[in-house]
């Protein structure tokens, strides 16, 4: 079972089988992907999950979210969604995505201001969550950050750069 990508192929890497680590370098490897330097800055820089508090609207001091940054061992954990497969963390949306489309045969996720294709979604680099809620980097053009909302299969851009997010955020003990 594959754990780094796409779960509709096989990579080879030993590291990608269920309960084998992956360290990023070899996640962008079988990926295909380059992560931005910020966000991989971020993580060689921590132990750990990082809580954050983050304003979405920097002038609206009630208008916060909280996120669950994944740490880099959390980014290949196994994710399991009976019936539809079993990926790793930071690949998860491929698995909610692959549901939304058998579900309600679109090829389109609701987004706050404009539809978003799924096959951009299902790429995305998931680095968080909060209560089923997704935190990922958009891998189609400019590494965004967007939140997936699991309840009404949706998205919103929360920020334009990891580093960004990083600004309007604080961490939590």
């Amino acid at each position: 079972m594959r754990l780094c990508g796409n779960p509709a192929k096989e990579c080879g890497l030993a590291s990608c089988m269920l309960g084998i680590e992956m360290r990023l370098a070899e996640v962008q490897q079988a990926r295909g992907i380059e992560l931005p330097q910020d966000y991989l800055d971020f993580v060689a820089t921590r132990n750990g999950d990082v809580e954050l508090e983050v304003k979405l609207d920097p002038t609206d001091e009630d208008d916060v979210t909280f996120w669950r940054l994944f740490s880099e061992n959390d980014l290949s954990q196994p994710v399991e969604m009976k019936g539809v497969g079993t990926v790793a963390a930071h690949n998860q949306l491929a698995l909610y995505v692959k549901l939304f489309r058998e579900v309600s045969g679109g090829d389109e996720l609701p987004g706050i201001d404009t539809d978003i294709p799924s096959e951009r979604v299902a790429d995305g680099f998931v680095i968080g969550e909060d209560n089923g809620d997704l935190l990922y980097l958009d891998l189609h053009g400019d590494y965004s950050v967007w939140a997936f909302y699991h309840d009404g299969s949706y998205v919103e851009r929360v920020a334009r750069s990891f580093s960004e997010l990083m600004q309007r955020a604080s961490e939590i003990d």
